[in-house]
Order: structure tokens, then sequence, then C-alpha cells
């Protein structure tokens, strides 16, 4: 243990607490990166961040028009669910894909800082909602053009949200210790998530699907989009959506505190 500068689980566990309490007290600098990420790749350009908006806005109104045909389905209530399905996906699938390249985006800053490394988690994390907040003037056109926002249940949306978010940080965590390892990983996981789309009722319903229910009850995307995007249409949750949410954050968030706590140091040699 002295050789390698190691003190045990205890003492690596309270270092890496230790971390997890400084990016927190660090908070002004996370967002800062995760805002200059946002203005950096909208350099130059007229309207900056909106073509956020105006790309996820020209989608969604594609699919409605189109799918709405193609399954038979009420126009209105197909464009909210689009909307909100494919925000919620945008929100999901890319702190995932991020995730990947957290540490390795972020090397030299953790070679020549002593930054605490869940500076970029919340890093990502900062990015993607602000990304999600850009998104949020569609779904107030859709909600407002449709008359749903009178059956919005906020306070359950807001829940469904924070444990989305909760689950999502987790898996973006462990995602980026496996892959500063193991360089392949974020080819495997954009692989995955373009399969995952498709088996999950982001831009199709979930009445209209009858037979093989297992594509839903066993894919934790669903849960994710239910938590929110139910409460968001007056639609009753799934029962099974909040505790599947809720004991996937719990156990999660466990084995990622242990990889972390494992691997923390050994990240910037992998990298």
């Amino acid at each position: 243990m002295e050789l390698d500068g190691r003190g045990g689980f205890a003492s690596e566990l309270r270092l890496a607490l230790d971390d997890l309490r400084r990016s927190f007290a660090n908070s002004s600098v996370w967002i800062a990166l995760a805002w200059h990420d946002i203005i950096a790749q909208y350099r130059g350009s007229i309207i900056g961040p909106f073509w956020i908006t105006l790309s996820m806005g020209a989608l969604i109104t594609g699919m409605g028009l189109l799918y709405s045909q193609i399954f038979a389905t009420d126009e209105p209530i197909y464009f909210a669910w689009v909307a909100a399905g494919f925000t919620l996906w945008a929100l999901v699938s890319t702190m995932i894909s991020d995730g990947c390249n957290m540490f390795s985006q972020s090397v030299s800053m953790i070679r020549q800082t002593n930054l605490p490394m869940f500076t970029f988690v919340w890093r990502v994390l900062a990015r993607n909602l602000m990304v999600f907040a850009h998104h949020a003037p569609i779904l107030i056109i859709v909600w407002v053009v449709t008359g749903l926002f009178v059956q919005i249940n906020a306070p359950l949306a807001l829940l469904g949200l924070l444990l989305v978010l909760a689950n999502c940080t987790w898996i973006s965590l462990a995602l980026a210790l496996l892959a500063a390892r193991f360089h392949d990983l974020p080819q495997i996981v954009t692989a995955g998530l373009q399969f995952a789309m498709f088996m999950t009722p982001v831009f199709w319903m979930t009445d209209s699907i009858h037979h093989a229910r297992f594509v839903l009850h066993y894919n934790p995307a669903y849960y994710m989009l239910d938590a929110v995007r139910s409460p968001l249409l007056g639609r009753p949750l799934d029962s099974e959506t909040l505790p599947v949410l809720a004991t996937l954050a719990i156990v999660g968030w466990a084995v990622a505190l242990l990889m972390f706590v494992n691997q923390r140091r050994r990240v910037v040699h992998y990298l």
C-alpha cells in the first residue's frame, strides 16, 4: 500500500467522498465549463444555441405530421407524445453517450489541474440540462396548441425528471470509468443507443403494442420516458415506473461509487 500510494478501501472512500464534496463547492466551475461547451459549438452562428430548438422543432413537426397518419392516431395527442418523447430521449441518450467521453475529452484538464473528478460528471449534467432548457419552448408551444396544458401534473413530472437525471448521471459516471480503460466502449454504446431508440416508445405509442410487452417491462428507458411524459400528458404512470427508477438509482449509484473509489487514481493513467 505504501508503494502504490493507496491506503486501503476506507482511505480511498474518504478521498472519493472528499472529491464529491469539493465538486459541489466548485459548482461555478462546472457550470461555466458546460456553458462554454454549448457556446463553442455554435461560435460564429447568428442564432447560436437556438439551432438546438429549431432542429428539434423540425424533427417533431415532421414526425408528428407523418406518423400520426401512419399510426392512424389522434394528431394533437400524437404531436404531444412525440414532442415529449424525442425531447426526453435526447436528454437520456446524450447524457449516456457524453458520459463515455467525459474523461477522455477533458484529459488535459485532468492532467494539468487539481479539479475534482466529479467536476466533469456535473459538467455533463449541466450541459445537457441547458440543452433540455432550449427544448422547453417546443413543449410549451405544443401543449398550448393542443390544449393539454390543463392536464399537466407538474409535481409528478418534476419528480420523474429528478429520477431520470439521477439514473442518467450514475450511468454516465460508470461508462466514463469503463471507457477510460476500454476505448472501444463509446462506439459500442452509440450502436446500442441507436438500437434502443427503436425498442423504446419514443415515437410509437405504448397502446399500439399488445404482444411482446417485455419490450417495455424490461427496458429501463421506457420507465425513464414514462416518468416524465405520462404526467405531462395527463396519463397515469405505469405502476412499476417509480419503484423501478428509484431502485435503479439507489443500486446504480452504489455500484458507480464503488467503481469510482477503485478507479479514481487510475483514470489519468488510462487516458
